[in-house]
């Protein structure tokens, strides 16, 4: 399209972050978003509080291609999350779960959770890796042999501050609850950081 194409819609004033992914109904847009009240990238040393620093939750918005009124905002849930993924093979299509990381204070060093949220009903899933531990981004790895979201895996890094080392970890997507069913001690510290990424051999 050209510049004179695009639409504008109305929505109460928020800031948004990442992205699980969007997809059409019809003539509706409807994608689902980290959500923040307004602009706030702060960062901090580690265990320096970030007191005032807004946390993004999850939201979903709605916006009619037909009417083109003011798009239509739901909560999804009260969690503090960052860094949403989804299984790759669904994007642009209409999905159930989303997965990030998650915090229950506003300090960037303590990203210590993975959750797993239905993003039809809110309802979640939760892995705490214990107050030492912070984690980077998860990548969803795709189970070849199934189309399920919940068949697959999520891969990532967590550096554990008391014992100085990280790891690499594996969980089944479907049962975040249950924690990782690998951790793989790394013979070199990774820095904390934060997006990672996932490719299969015939990609790399």
């Amino acid at each position: 399209g050209r510049a004179w194409d695009i639409r504008w819609f109305e929505v109460d004033p928020c800031y948004i972050y990442h992205y699980f992914s969007g997809h059409r109904e019809g003539d509706k847009l409807v994608f689902t978003a980290e959500r923040l009240d307004r602009a706030s990238v702060s960062y901090a040393a580690e265990g320096q509080s970030l007191e005032g620093q807004v946390m993004g939750r999850p939201a979903r918005f709605t916006l009619d291609l037909a009417s083109g009124g003011p798009a239509m905002v739901e909560a999804l849930d009260d969690q503090p999350f960052a860094l949403p993924v989804i299984d790759p093979r669904n994007t642009g299509k209409k999905h159930r779960h989303g997965y990030a990381i998650s915090v229950d204070e506003p300090q960037l060093d303590r990203w210590r959770k993975l959750m797993r949220i239905d993003l039809n009903d809110g309802s979640k899933q939760v892995h705490d890796f214990g107050d030492h531990c912070c984690i980077s981004e998860a990548s969803y790895v795709a189970n070849p042999l199934s189309e399920q979201e919940e068949d697959g895996y999520l891969i990532g890094y967590v550096h554990d501050r008391e014992r100085a080392r990280s790891d690499a970890f594996l969980m089944q997507a479907g049962d975040i609850s249950a924690g990782p069913i690998a951790r793989i001690p790394l013979p070199q510290r990774v820095p904390h950081g934060y997006h990672g990424c996932w490719l299969p051999r015939w990609q790399a």
